[in-house]
């Protein structure tokens, strides 16, 4: 995949995504991309993307529980090799976990996008139990690859200040560049008056957008809407991956079941189809290196509740009403406040149509080419 120009800086995406894959970091590489073809300055700029994963046929065929260990040890073994015959003014790694893959690029203009630490943090026991010994083994690789980079790009600052933190990355070697909305989540259309088109009825719900990983709190998501559940009659629609059993039976003994749905992997113009019809965006993350489902909720105009953990109060600013995703109760009570309050409603609807306006793709388009721009000129390469 290409946006090429005569005579441009050339900068290889490596990315370790599976091809046809879905998820954030699928969505991160194809955003760089458009972000960059539309940002004016991608004139100067002529991009590749060599995808390092093993192809997802192959990896389809592999047992579930051995595919990470798998996929890992292939681009251990094939990344050096693959990477050399690569001739680039910026090699530029689009997910930081991954970032042993430049071992062999030693000396090269490197840059490394970094959108957590959360492998690091559970490595140092302290966002959740330490993973196995090669998972901590990939982990160490990673984050001794970091001293390569020309620069790291942090998606936020909380993800700027973990590195200072936990990898001991120098500040001046980190660029804070956020990520943006991507195209297809817009306000509605249709001129309704949001707040009180979505918050009665038979077809009103609320939305929780994540995967089923621990830091996405979707347990908590479910023991929130059991505490609302007496007062209000709405349905929780959760989108993602397919639930575990250990869900579907948590929201049997809080009584929920009935009324709770899971829509497995949406699309993107589905995804949006869902924030503009919630009545609000329950959002009580443990931990987020950037939080992207916030921010979409807030383009396509619906409200948001969520968590004061990681970057989101970086990312949402004042428009959402925030507590620790430990109080419960609370997040409890600030959803039925926007269920019942119509003022406090719109005002937040405003305020979110606002903040979102600020995560361009033009602005993180103009940001990166600043950034490959001052690392080619680090390393005195010309073009």
């Amino acid at each position: 995949m290409k946006a090429t120009t005569p005579d441009g800086l050339r900068v290889l995406l490596v990315d370790t995504n599976p091809e046809g894959q879905r998820g954030s970091m699928a969505l991160y590489g194809d955003m760089v991309i458009q972000a960059i073809s539309v940002c004016g300055k991608g004139e100067s700029v002529s991009i590749e993307r060599l995808r390092l994963s093993l192809p997802g046929r192959f990896l389809d065929a592999i047992p579930r529980a051995l595919r990470y260990r798998i996929n890992h040890l292939w681009m251990m073994l094939t990344a050096g090799l693959r990477l050399k015959k690569r001739n680039a003014d910026i090699f530029h790694v689009l997910d930081g976990s991954y970032a042993y893959v430049v071992n062999s690029l030693r000396g090269r203009p490197i840059i490394i996008t970094v959108h957590d630490v959360i492998p690091a943090l559970q490595a140092m026991g302290s966002l959740s139990l330490p993973p196995g010994r090669s998972g901590q083994l990939i982990i160490g690789r990673s984050l001794k690859a970091l001293e390569y980079a020309q620069s790291i790009i942090a998606v936020s600052g909380n993800t700027a200040s973990d590195l200072g933190r936990v990898a001991n990355v120098h500040a001046g070697r980190i660029r804070i560049v956020h990520s943006a909305v991507a195209r297809y989540f817009t306000r509605p259309q249709d001129g309704t008056p949001i707040a009180q088109k979505r918050r009665s009825g038979k077809d009103a719900y609320i939305l929780h957008v994540g995967n089923n990983a621990f830091y996405k709190n979707r347990i908590g998501v479910l023991r929130i809407f059991s505490l609302m559940s007496k007062e209000c009659d709405l349905t929780l629609k959760m989108a993602g991956p397919a639930a575990p059993e250990e869900m579907k039976a948590l929201a049997r003994r809080l009584g929920v079941s009935g009324r709770v749905e899971f829509v497995v992997d949406p699309g993107g113009e589905q995804l949006a189809g869902l924030y503009r019809g919630a009545s609000l965006f329950l959002f009580p993350s443990l931990y987020e290196g950037f939080g992207w489902p916030p921010l979409e909720a807030m383009a396509c105009g619906c409200p948001v509740v969520c968590s004061d953990a990681g970057s989101l109060p970086e990312v949402v600013g004042d428009a959402a009403l925030k507590c620790s995703p430990y109080d419960e109760e609370t997040m409890a009570g600030n959803c039925m406040a926007l269920l019942t309050d119509d003022k406090l409603a719109i005002n937040l609807i405003q305020r979110g149509y606002e903040r979102s306006s600020e995560f361009t793709l033009g602005k993180m388009g103009g940001e990166l080419v600043d950034v490959y721009e001052e690392a080619c000129d680090r390393s005195a390469c010309t073009y």
